[in-house]
């Protein structure tokens, strides 16, 4: 329940956290009539010894963070956004960056009319270099971690998980099966 993330922190319910990642979210400012109380326990590192906050901008909770971390915007993201619940018909949304540049440049540098080529690494670099999306982030900490699932032969088939394009490609190949699997 999003309102009670903060104060069942500040209780350790349902246990002690040791780090809060916030990921383009905004606790303080959307929970009604708790900013104060909120802000008190953010600020508070007994509590709370490592918040760390993955967003675009700053905003009031992101600004009582140790560390921000810029993403990309929705132009130089990955995704499947939902799609609206007035939708009847069985689908999902597929969002590629749009901006930034892949590989060696950007696709329309390389030829305009050609489609997007699921089997290029598509390494993508956003618009401003030094942003980094989460996927690319979270899969580092992994391997600095030596996790398991990440790297090569990261998935059952032996496919390879070093960047946000593997994890995504892992994702529409999953849409795909599921769609091949009800003979859609």
């Amino acid at each position: 329940v999003w309102q009670e993330v903060i104060p069942s922190a500040a209780k350790g319910y349902p246990y002690p956290l040791k780090i809060l990642i916030n990921y383009w979210s905004n606790h303080v400012f959307t929970t009604p009539a708790a900013r104060t109380h909120q802000e008190a326990i953010l600020k508070d590192p007994r509590i709370i010894p490592l918040h760390i906050a993955f967003d675009i901008d700053i905003n009031e909770t992101s600004a009582l963070a140790d560390y921000v971390l810029p993403d990309g915007s929705y132009l130089e993201r990955w995704g499947t956004p939902g799609v609206q619940p007035t939708i009847l018909q069985k689908c999902t949304g597929w969002r590629q960056p749009v901006v930034g540049t892949y590989d060696k440049g950007t696709r329309w540098e390389r030829d305009a009319s050609a489609p997007f080529d699921l089997t290029a690494p598509n390494a993508y670099t956003p618009v401003l270099p030094k942003t980094r999306l989460i996927e690319d982030i979270l899969i580092d900490i992994g391997k600095r971690l030596n996790l398991p699932g990440i790297g090569d032969k990261a998935f059952v088939d032996g496919s390879p998980l070093h960047s946000a394009w593997d994890w995504n490609k892992k994702l529409m190949d999953n849409i795909q099966a599921a769609a091949n699997a009800k003979g859609n």
